[in-house]
This record gives C-alpha cells, sequence and structure tokens, in this order.
C-alpha cells in the first residue's frame, strides 16, 4: 500500500482529510495482512508439529503388531503380553493425540489452554521410553531412565509435557549412531524437579 502524503498549503480541506482517511486504511490493512501471515505461520507449525508427533505412535503399534503376528510361535506368554500391553498403550496415546488436533484446531497457537492435573513424572518418562524400545531397538540404540526414587507428583498439563519428552526423545534417537545411547533424567532440588534427555549423538 502507499501513502497519501499531507499538503501543507491545505491543512484540514478536504483533500487532507481524505489523505488522513486512506492512511489510516493502509495502515489497518497492512496490520491486518501481517497478523493473518502470523497465523498462518503458526497453523502450519502446528499442523507439522502434530503430523511428527502423529508418526512415533504409528510406527510403535505398527511394529509391536507386527512382531505379535510374525514371531507369535516364539515368544513367551509373557513376551506376548508385554508386547499388547504398549501396543494398547500406543494407541491411547494416538487417539489423545488426534483428540488435541481436533482441539487445537479451534484456537490459535497462542490460546492453547493447559489443562494442569498431578502427575508423576518419572512413571510418564518410563512410558515414553517404553513406547519407543522397539524403534531405538531397531536402530541399535539403548534406551534408559534414571530418576531419583521416591519423587513427589508434580502440577503440569500430562498431555503436553509428554509432546515435549516424545520429540526429544524421538529426535535422539534419530540422530544418536548405532551402539549409542538415550537417557532420560529426573533429580530433584529444593523441591524443583528438573528432566534431562541425554545421548551419545553428534548433537544440536
Amino acid at each position: 500500500a502507499s501513502y497519501i502524503p499531507r499538503r501543507p498549503d491545505a491543512d484540514g480541506d478536504e483533500i487532507d482529510r481524505l489523505g488522513a482517511t486512506y492512511n489510516e486504511m493502509a495502515e489497518r490493512i497492512i496490520h491486518q495482512l501481517r497478523e493473518l501471515r502470523s497465523a498462518d505461520a503458526k497453523r502450519r507449525d502446528l499442523i507439522a508439529n502434530i503430523s511428527h508427533d502423529l508418526r512415533t505412535p504409528l510406527a510403535s503399534l505398527r511394529g509391536y503388531l507386527d512382531t505379535l503376528i510374525l514371531k507369535r510361535d516364539s515368544l513367551t506368554d509373557d513376551e506376548r503380553r508385554n508386547y499388547l500391553e504398549t501396543a494398547a498403550r500406543q494407541s491411547e496415546r494416538l487417539g489423545k493425540l488426534v483428540g488435541d488436533l481436533f482441539d487445537l484446531a479451534k484456537f490459535d497457537a497462542h490460546d492453547v489452554v493447559l489443562r494442569s492435573e498431578p502427575f508423576s513424572l518419572a512413571e510418564l518418562a518410563y512410558d515414553v521410553v517404553q513406547g519407543s524400545e522397539l524403534v531405538a531397538r531397531e536402530q541399535g540404540v539403548a534406551l534408559g531412565v534414571d530418576a531419583v526414587p521416591g519423587l513427589a507428583f508434580v502440577l503440569g498439563d500430562i498431555g503436553l509435557l509428554e509432546r515435549v519428552i516424545q520429540n526429544l526423545i524421538d529426535n535422539a534417537i534419530r540422530h544418536t549412531p548405532r551402539g549409542g545411547s538415550v537417557d532420560i533424567r529426573i533429580a530433584e532440588n529444593a523441591g524443583v524437579q528438573r528432566i534431562e534427555i541425554r545421548d551419545t549423538g553428534r548433537g544440536i
């Protein structure tokens, strides 16, 4: 948009008022275009993030089910039960992510409401690691959790925090060479819990 300059020799006449009105309109249009571009970028990022999140439980679920089908005669009862339970958890996680997709589609990224609840950070870490074990094993990467025993519950949005941990674990596995390791460490100091994800990969 262009602007109409004010006429210094006819201040306040109709042409000046028209120019001022045009300039205000142009500024509003420019501002709205910037907001639209920003909103579109946030939506693209949101879609990309959720697509990434959906990929992991789908791959894990398929991997465990394929193993159950291909190796059903050689698996012990405990192994079959463990695979089925892990597949069920990944199915639940997939359902939660799809639900989140519908919820988040109603809002812009900055309008997402946190749903805080008490939960065990260590248990969440163990669940994420267990769901990623098959993918890590296929890539020859060891996964582990080192948590101080007796940690208190934390208050937060378990779904969003799970996404953060899962994304970090996925990236760590992807960029850690065969024979390496990825570890989650959880400690508490002065009532504050700290979670760290370390790997032997090339780093960011």
